[in-house]
């Protein structure tokens, strides 16, 4: 398929939302929705609504939409980007999360809402686990 042509079906060179993320590399897959959905294990509506960025996925979709895309398509240049990268690669919740790595579900929910940061020794495990996603960039 030629660029052109992605481009015309709604390929973004840069993308910004998951939305954008998820078309672009669909498109560049040369996929349907539904193929990517019975690839990341889901209703073809869901997929479109993740798509369309009318809904979050929940926790436990998060490690297969970056195995998907091959990368996070998100920055995490904070403290709560931070938080937030590694509980989605791990697929987990607050809760699930805090019990990762040892603290209290408030605690992460404050640190991924940036009212408070973890304690640098509980940050840099937190980048340990995020850092395989880190430099890894769309297409």
């Amino acid at each position: 398929m030629r660029f052109r042509n992605l481009v015309h079906k709604g390929f973004i060179l840069k993308p910004e939302t998951l939305g954008q993320h998820l078309l672009s590399r669909r498109l560049l897959l040369k996929l349907t929705q539904k193929e990517v959905a019975t690839r990341l294990s889901t209703l073809r509506e869901h997929y479109e609504r993740w798509e369309r960025d009318e809904v979050e996925p929940t926790a436990s979709f998060w490690p297969r939409l970056i195995d998907f895309l091959g990368y996070y398509p998100f920055h995490s240049p904070t403290p709560a980007d931070w938080v937030l990268m590694a509980r989605r690669l791990l697929g987990l919740s607050q809760f699930g999360f805090g019990r990762r790595v040892k603290a209290i579900a408030k605690d992460v929910r404050e640190w991924e809402h940036g009212v408070s940061e973890p304690p640098p020794a509980m940050l840099a495990k937190i980048q340990q686990i995020a850092t395989p996603l880190v430099g890894k960039s769309p297409m």
